[in-house]
């Protein structure tokens, strides 16, 4: 049989951006068949809540049966590109495939799940999380694995997921690449000849990838759920097994696809022998269970953090994750700080060492709207520690509505935010409020006094637009603070006149969007600028501006930019 680095070039179907979709799965479905020199069956096992097709793909006609299933969660995309590659190898019809196929009959699910498929989420087009419908059967796509199971009567079987990528394992903590479970038939752990067959397969899969993933190998870290498809297929009397695909250092889930296509072909290699019978199952009994600690996106170590006007920091590592980030989806934006203090049981999956710098808010600027772009003048904000500026519209210009919109369909280098000022006064009330109205509902943030009267600026605050004082809010072509005490009362001052309570500071839950300064500072202190990060992306370093452009328009009474990503996820297959 071919090696696991030969068996990793066979690896050629990656997940799309944005996860595998059905007509993206059926596409390639299609064409595999289609292309295959040994017979492929499609059988349809029903349709989904919302109608798509669940089809069993079976080839071979080996004595051993093995069922395989991804994408019960939809939004656990890795194990349909390993299917996907399996179909491709054994449709090749040549030594490698006949040579896997000899004592098998392989049966394919994928997607099992596609209307959560679709919406990339875990649930399916009720709403309900199909791996814990395993009692009542509620699911049209819980009775289609029934039923495959009940008609294909396979002797193994594996359910296939992808774990939460920051599931942590080892010191120093490090990403777990596979995460391991023989489910249990009940919660005594009864031990019966297919519950140890399943500790062999277990083990198979443990030792076909150990060494190539450094030993970042977990025992998945549930107990027996009487709701979970794992256990009831258990209970059927078939040896099955719970695969989790976890993370890769760095986020490479493309080498997390190839380990786990060459260990999986690795594994029915070994069944279809019958060299499953001799395996040593405490490969998989004596795996360490996951960490009760997640690894952060990205994790800081710095000298120091500040949160106050003042020179006293905050000596802590800073833990950022991006709540879009998981397999399928390549976005690291949108960064969040999730956690300040002693951090390091928990590690990162990119780590940065920056224990010469302190940390500190990214600053915000006006922009005047001249040159007809927001872009002219990344290299002169970044160089001032700026992360989000202020775009300063006219509003007593002719065509301004359109002005606005042309600025709004751009994508921002950095955070930008719209904000009106009037170059010539609106004559009398009216002019002034349909102006406001029709800024209002284009998109504008705040506007820029002063104001004629208290009565306007009390029209303005009614409509929920901040009036900034333009003796408060720096220009972009004005020098940063010189100390750290007064780049802090700026930055929190200026968010305060925006009523951006998640901008200006360093906190829990705050964007991460900062600077690293050299401390202790040697000079003015915009000649000590390190990095700045926008949303937990590096758009300016020691060289320069960096290619990044992570902005994002922030919008009118904006609190917090990004959701919270739920960890309850790790707990659940």
């Amino acid at each position: 049989m071919l090696q696991a680095d030969e068996l990793e070039a066979f690896s050629a179907i990656t997940c799309p951006p944005g996860g595998w979709k059905p007509a993206a799965i059926r596409q390639e479905v299609d064409r595999l068949i289609a292309d295959s020199l040994v017979p492929i069956q499609r059988v349809s096992l029903g349709t989904s809540f919302e109608g798509r097709p669940i089809e069993l793909l079976s080839v071979g006609t080996g004595p051993r049966r093995v069922l395989m299933w991804s994408q019960m969660h939809g939004d656990e995309p890795t194990h349909t590109s390993v299917l996907l590659n399996l179909l491709a190898l054994v449709a090749r019809g040549d030594q490698p495939a006949n040579e896997l196929l000899a004592g098998l009959t392989l049966g394919l699910i994928l997607p099992l799940n596609p209307d959560g498929a679709e919406r990339n989420t875990r649930h399916n087009g009720q709403g309900i999380d199909v791996n814990r419908d395993a009692l009542t059967f509620s699911t049209p796509e819980g009775r289609a694995l029934r039923h495959a199971v009940e008609t294909f009567a396979p002797r193994y079987g594996f359910n296939l997921h992808n774990q939460h990528h920051r599931t942590a394992i080892g010191t120093p903590p490090a990403p777990a690449a596979v995460s391991l479970l023989a489910p249990p038939l009940d919660p005594q752990n009864t031990q019966t000849p297919s519950v140890e067959e399943a500790a062999r397969v277990a083990a198979c899969f443990c030792n076909a990838t150990y060494e190539r993933c450094e030993g970042r190998v977990s025992r998945y870290d549930v107990e027996y759920m009487a709701r979970a498809f794992g256990e009831w297929v258990q209970r059927q009397g078939v040896a099955t097994i719970l695969v989790e695909a976890g993370g890769w250092p760095g986020g490479d889930f493309l080498g997390l696809e190839q380990i786990h296509f060459a260990a999986l072909v690795q594994t029915l290699h070994t069944i279809g022998t019958g060299a499953i019978d001799t395996v040593d199952p405490q490969a998989y009994h004596g795996l360490a269970r996951s960490s009760e600690h997640h690894l952060f996106d990205l994790q800081l170590s710095v000298a120091g953090v500040a949160q106050q006007a003042s020179d006293v920091l905050t000596t802590c590592d800073v833990g950022i994750d991006y709540p879009h980030r998981r397999a399928g989806w390549y976005e690291f934006r949108d960064g969040v700080i999730r956690a300040l203090g002693d951090l390091h049981v928990n590690g990162g999956l990119s780590e940065v060492n920056a224990k010469d710098c302190v940390l500190l808010p990214g600053r915000i600027a006006l922009v005047a709207d001249t040159q007809g772009s927001a872009k002219p003048t990344w290299d002169q904000l970044t160089a001032t520690g700026v992360t989000s500026f202020l775009v300063q519209v006219d509003l007593s210009a002719n065509g301004f509505e359109q002005r606005l919109l042309d600025l709004l369909s751009q994508s921002p280098p950095l955070n930008a935010s719209l904000v009106g000022h009037w170059a010539i006064p609106p004559v009398g009330k009216g002019a002034f409020l349909e102006q406001l109205h029709t800024a209002v509902a284009v998109g504008i943030a705040a506007v820029v006094g002063p104001l004629p009267n208290e009565e306007l600026a009390s029209d303005c605050r009614r409509l929920g637009l901040p009036v900034l004082n333009p003796q408060l809010v720096p220009l972009a072509t004005d020098p940063p603070p010189a100390s750290i005490a007064a780049w802090i009362s700026q930055t929190t001052e200026v968010a305060r006149e925006l009523g951006w309570t998640s901008r200006g500071r360093i906190g829990l839950g705050t964007p991460a969007d900062f600077v690293l300064a050299a401390t202790p500072p040697r000079g003015p202190l915009g000649d000590c600028l390190r990095a700045v990060y926008v949303g937990g992306t590096v758009v300016r370093d020691e060289q320069g501006p960096t290619p990044h452009a992570p902005g994002r328009w922030i919008t009118r009474g904006e609190a917090s930019v990004a959701p919270r990503f739920s960890r309850e996820h790790r707990l659940m297959a």
